[in-house]
This record gives C-alpha cells, sequence and structure tokens, in this order.
C-alpha cells in the first residue's frame, strides 16, 4: 500500500500510554500502533481537484428538489463549496482520540494489514464484541457508540472488548489481492484470523449491518451471538403474512426501493471495473455517488461535515474502487447469497429494525430464516443506525448480549 494510504504506523513502545489501549495477553499476530495522518500532498491535491471540478448544468431530473432521479445540483454546488474549506486534520485528531491498530494478517499466500479501533477491557469478565460496517460506510459509523461506552465505563469495568475494523479494501486496511479473485468468504477468514490472533477468538458477539452482515453470517459459528440491522433479501415460504402497520409500510418501501434504487448495485456488481475507475478520476463524482446514499437511507439526511468526512476518508484511502468487490460477489458471482437461506438456525441472532432502511423486512421473514431471540422495532433511523440513533443502537446491542451465556 502506498504511504498516503498507511498513514503514521508506530510499533508499541509501551501499552500503557493509551487508555483502552492495552492488547489481550498472549497476542498472536504482529500489531501496530495505528495514527491517522494523510500526507500533505494529498490533502493539497484533493482540494484542488475539489475547487477545479465541474458541475453539470442545470436538467429537469437534477433540479427538482426531491431527489426523486438521484442527488440535486443545488446539493453539490453546495457540498462542493463547503468541502473546499474544509478541514480533514479535525478529523484525524477525532479518529486519532480512539485506540488505532494495524494487525499484519497472512492469508492464502497474501499479506493483509487490517485497520481497527479497539476499546480493551481490563475487566476480567470483559466479553470480545465485533462491529462490522458495511456500503457505503466506515468504521466511523461505530465511533459514536465507542464513544457512549467510554463515556459510561472506564477500562476497568467495560464489558466487552470492542472491536472496530475496517473491512479489506475499505479505509486504511489493504485491498483485495489483485491477481486472484476475492470474496466475503475471504473477507469473513480474515477477520476471524484476527479476531484469533487477538486472543479474542474462540467466541465472540458481532453486530452489522450491510455488506457487514453478510460477514457476520459467515461468522456465525464462530460467534456467541450475532446482531444486525438487516441482511435478508427474500420470503420464506412459510413466512407469517400478519404484518404490523410499520412493517406494512417497510414492505412499500421495499417496493420502492426493488422498482427505482438498485441501479447502483446493478452497476457495482456487473460493471465495478468501469464504476470503480470512473469515480477515482473525480472527488465531486464519487460524493454525488455515495452522497446520494446518506439521503435516501436515513430518517434525516446528516450534517454536510459527516457525508464529506466520509467521502474524503474514501477518496484520501482509494476505498471506492476497492471496495465494490462485494456486490460482485454477492450480485453476480458464484456465490449469488446476499441473504440469510439455508443461514445459521443455532447461533442466537438479534435483529434491530430501522423504517430508513432500503429494505426494511418484516420480522417473519427473519424468524424463518435464522434462530431470532431478539427483535426491537424503532420509529426512527436507517441505514447508517450508528451514526443516526447510536444511543438507541447501544441500547439495543447491551439488551439483546446480555441474555446471551
Amino acid at each position: 500500500m502506498s504511504s498516503i494510504v498507511d498513514g503514521c504506523k508506530e510499533h508499541f513502545k509501551t501499552q500503557a500510554d493509551m487508555q483502552y489501549g492495552v492488547l489481550p495477553h498472549g497476542t498472536t499476530v504482529p500489531v501496530s500502533r495505528f495514527k491517522a495522518s494523510m500526507s500533505p500532498e494529498a490533502l493539497e491535491e484533493l482540494h484542488l481537484l475539489v475547487r477545479s471540478a465541474k458541475i453539470a448544468p442545470v436538467t429537469y431530473e437534477n433540479d427538482l428538489g426531491d431527489e426523486k432521479f438521484g442527488i440535486s445540483r443545488s446539493f453539490l454546488v453546495q457540498a462542493k463549496a463547503a468541502w473546499a474549506e474544509y478541514d480533514w486534520r479535525k478529523s484525524e485528531e477525532y479518529i486519532n482520540k480512539y485506540p488505532n491498530f494495524k494487525a499484519s494478517l497472512a492469508y492464502e499466500n497474501h499479506d493483509y494489514d487490517v485497520h481497527f479501533v479497539g476499546l480493551f477491557s481490563k475487566n476480567q469478565n470483559a466479553r470480545p464484541l465485533l462491529l462490522l460496517h458495511g456500503w457505503p460506510g466506515s468504521f466511523l459509523e461505530f465511533l459514536p457508540i465507542a464513544d457512549l461506552f467510554k463515556r459510561q465505563y472506564s477500562e476497568e469495568n467495560l464489558p466487552y472488548h470492542i472491536i472496530i475494523p475496517s473491512l479489506p479494501g475499505y479505509a486504511f486496511s489493504s485491498g483485495p489481492a489483485v491477481t486472484t479473485d476475492f470474496s466475503l468468504d475471504d473477507v469473513s477468514k480474515i477477520i476471524h484470523s484476527l479476531m484469533d490472533g487477538l486472543k479474542l477468538g474462540t467466541s465472540y458477539l458481532i453486530h452489522a449491518g450491510d455488506v457487514g452482515s453478510q460477514v457476520a453470517l459467515r461468522l456465525a459459528n464462530s460467534s456467541s451471538a450475532v446482531k444486525v440491522t438487516n441482511g435478508i433479501s427474500s420470503k420464506p415460504d412459510d413466512a407469517d403474512e400478519t404484518y404490523t402497520q410499520q412493517e406494512v409500510e417497510g414492505l412499500q418501501r421495499v417496493a420502492e426501493f426493488s422498482r427505482s434504487g438498485t441501479g447502483y448495485a446493478i452497476e457495482q456488481s456487473t460493471k465495478p471495473a468501469t464504476i470503480g475507475l470512473v469515480l477515482a478520476t473525480n472527488p465531486l463524482a464519487l460524493l454525488a455517488w455515495i452522497g446520494e446514499k446518506y439521503q435516501d437511507w436515513t430518517d434525516t439526511t446528516p450534517p454536510l461535515i459527516t457525508i464529506l468526512e466520509t467521502a474524503t476518508l474514501y477518496w484520501l484511502t482509494d476505498t471506492l474502487p476497492r471496495s465494490l468487490y462485494p456486490y460482485r460477489d454477492l450480485f453476480s458471482g458464484s456465490n449469488n447469497s446476499f441473504g440469510t437461506q439455508g443461514g445459521n438456525k443455532t447461533t442466537p441472532f438479534g435483529i434491530s429494525w430501522f423504517p430508513k432502511e432500503p429494505a426494511p423486512f418484516p420480522q417473519s421473514w427473519f424468524v424463518g430464516q435464522l434462530h431470532v431471540t431478539f427483535f426491537r422495532h424503532h420509529d426512527k433511523g436507517g441505514h447508517f443506525a450508528g451514526l443516526e440513533q447510536p444511543e438507541v443502537l447501544k441500547k439495543d446491542l447491551e439488551d439483546f448480549f446480555s441474555q446471551i451465556q
């Protein structure tokens, strides 16, 4: 990986120099401290590209104001002006408030550096908790929850060892090998080797969404319990069709998403090379592509600075072209297994249901495919629940995992 992506990696001089940063005893994989620190040249180039980026003229589709046909031109004009003044160094300060690490893992004749934020507890009874993001997200989604845990617990009584990795190809982690195929099965094995190497891999708890939920389904046999915010794609034959009003409205949203919201997934799954190359040429193009999701898949569009933070992370780390392989794998590859059909029926599963997920399926659809022991409907929230509703999601995590022995 390039020095820009690597940032600054520092080896431990002492493990006592950062709160919550003491690794478990007996760690068997090389782990280094990591500090987010992009080069001045990379930041200067980004600002130059943003300022010089051309915005298309007004059209009927981009001027409607309701985003019916995608991102609006007015949003992009506003975002361009804000991005030109955006200070990534403040985001680095925010990221570096948490213990960041990189683990060096060997897998299938390739070496992978896997970035993760880790909050390690000194509580002898602490349980490993793995938080897995999706697309177009990152580890940033779960930092508000990490902050809530830090505020509530000291490192002496924190009930969990919290691990928030960047999936391979995302943010500061290595990308997939370029000489061989790469799938979510490979991701799950790499993430399990991370947990195993940290001596947390015997039986751990998982919370995940989107692509992360597909990794979690593959890790279910290694975990004590799995909690997801989505992860299925079809109705079981024997599903109970008695739906709540929330679920009726959710199915209407599913139908609309199927009709008009899946174009991005078709492109990313069938032509990932093309769209990856296109979006890596211009930061404003990347912002439009992923910013649309932060508008469509949320209750309330997050603050612009939140969207810019993710777009900047994606741009500076070349995440977009490196992160499309899950779509190729799930939708057009030999795997073709998006969803839980034939899924794990013994590991306890918990579901947090948020109405503005792009496809909020009914409870009975989950129950028909997984061993669901916890299900909770919410009135607000969407695809990025860790950012949108961190307090609500944290409570769900603790309520569900407290049931698991």
